[in-house]
């Protein structure tokens, strides 16, 4: 464990590159499969990942109770090795994530990734001051976690820099989408190359790359961790082309988010996809999902199959069998 959330060289020496947000197995009644989640780690750091990072938003950390959500912690935790583990303590207030940093951090523990307040109004000033107390409270490195479809809020790249610069935070997992607001963060941002720069852009990879970023915490790493890892070994060696392909079949795989049913809500849509592909792959035993989400149809697996199929078959692999990358 970092006993210092101003001491970063440790965490960051050990993590970087593609680290999965990684998804919470249910069974078909909806409670928690720890041995698909088991199986789903080591799938996972077998295709070369860097680290996990657990109860993000593809992980349903929202929607587990808080006796899930140690479970799930207390499980990858027990499993671990020497990879990073880092857990997402998505609160609406301050004081509810305090509680969760003493509920869910250990010593097997490497970070935590954190919101600002949502729900609860807040200014500026005051998500500033949230970060103070998280980090003060913290006794793992903390990353500021930027999700403003679900917050409601973009942090500005005024209160990353300033809370990077002070060393309340270690960095960021940006899934705002907003290179420009990133773009100034990377170049603002005083020792960068010491911060991790995390991108949770599934489409973006190489673009946050170019710009700075040093990591991808991305959705669809769960069901394409090998291919997110060579981007990025790519992007590092300048082997464009070669890029460019590895792109070509992500942009194929992220299709399997694209609604196709009205009833359906984002997160159903997306996790819900993630897991059926997951079951495809053998990985998974089921794609049950939280309530109050819609659980997944024949037609949505069928939909998720089919683009495995043309993925698969873009990459110069067999389109059938399951158990495989794509």
């Amino acid at each position: 464990m970092v006993a210092d959330s101003s001491d970063t060289s440790a965490l960051f020496g050990a993590i970087g590159g593609v680290i999965p947000p990684i998804c919470t197995p249910l069974t078909p009644d909806r409670r928690l499969d720890l041995d698909s989640l088991r199986n789903l780690r080591t799938h996972l750091l077998k295709q070369g990942v860097s680290g996990i990072f657990a109860l993000g938003t593809m992980g349903e950390g929202h929607y587990l109770t808080p006796g899930e959500s140690a479970t799930v912690v207390e499980t990858l935790a027990a499993e671990k090795n020497d990879e990073p583990l880092l857990v997402g303590i998505v609160e609406p207030t301050t004081p509810r994530v305090l509680e969760g940093i003493d509920r869910l951090v250990s010593d097997r523990v490497d970070g935590i990734v954190v919101t600002g307040p949502f729900y609860a109004n807040v200014s500026e000033p005051e998500i500033l001051r949230h970060f103070e107390l998280v980090a003060k409270h913290s006794p793992v490195p903390v990353l500021a976690y930027n999700m403003p479809s679900n917050t409601g809020y973009a942090l500005t790249a005024h209160n990353m820099i300033e809370l990077m610069a002070e060393d309340l935070i270690v960095g960021i997992k940006d899934s705002s989408l907003d290179l420009t607001n990133l773009r100034r963060v990377t170049v603002d941002v005083p020792n960068v190359d010491k911060k991790l720069i995390f991108t949770g852009s599934d489409t973006l990879l190489d673009c946050a790359l170019d710009i700075g970023a040093n990591g991808a915490v991305t959705g669809l790493s769960n069901v394409a961790a090998d291919h997110f890892v060579a981007a990025m070994a790519a992007h590092a060696g300048g082997r464009r082309a070669e890029l460019s392909g590895i792109l070509r079949v992500l942009n194929i795989l992220v299709q399997i988010y694209v609604p196709t049913e009205v009833e359906r809500g984002p997160n159903s849509t997306a996790i819900g996809a993630l897991k059926s592909a997951l079951v495809e792959q053998g990985v998974i035993t089921s794609d049950a999902l939280s309530e109050p989400m819609t659980p997944v149809t024949e037609g949505r697996r069928e939909h998720v199959r089919s683009i495995l199929a043309e993925a698969r078959q873009l990459a110069g692999l067999d389109p059938a069998p399951s158990g495989l990358t794509v």
